[in-house]
């Protein structure tokens, strides 16, 4: 080849670029699977009384600190509102609580406290059947998501009160 004679570079390949309906297409869809995905791991929120101690009576009835362990399996952090409740007995209520405001963290457990006082009079004794029915909100990104609860002492969380 003679000196003069320059060498032609190869040809460029052209890299696609995707297009933006592409790109947008992809998130939504990679957004909607992560939503999905923490919608069955908020399913799987364990919630568990944890003890509850007298702390005192008066003429009311009796007060007692409650303590609530949750652990949190999805990797959004959670935010409880205030809890009020109430106590029943057979089909009568013989008390009402509150569960301090708390913040489950993401993937992690933790402890919350509250108390609630058994009306004095009531017969509720707070062994055997009695129940705790109640609302709490939770507040999930930019959403406040209010879910009526029941806790019968004897099996645990029953859900859809």
């Amino acid at each position: 080849m003679h000196p003069a004679v320059k060498k032609a570079a190869p040809p460029r390949v052209a890299m696609e670029r995707p297009s933006r309906r592409r790109v947008v297409l992809m998130a939504v869809i990679a957004l909607g699977a992560l939503g999905g995905w923490q919608y069955v791991a908020a399913t799987g929120i364990s919630v568990s009384i944890a003890g509850s101690e007298l702390v005192g009576s008066d003429e009311r009835g009796s007060t007692y600190a409650l303590t609530v362990a949750v652990e949190n399996p999805t990797i959004i952090p959670i935010a409880v509102g205030k809890t009020d409740f109430v106590v029943v007995e057979g089909s009568r209520d013989v008390g009402s609580g509150t569960i301090e405001a708390f913040v489950m963290p993401a993937m992690g457990s933790t402890v919350a406290g509250g108390e609630y006082l058994l009306e004095a009079g009531s017969g509720g004794t707070g062994s055997g059947g009695a129940r705790i029915v109640g609302v709490t909100s939770y507040d999930v990104l930019f959403a406040s998501i209010s879910i009526p609860f029941e806790y019968d002492t004897a099996v645990g969380f029953i859900h859809g009160a």
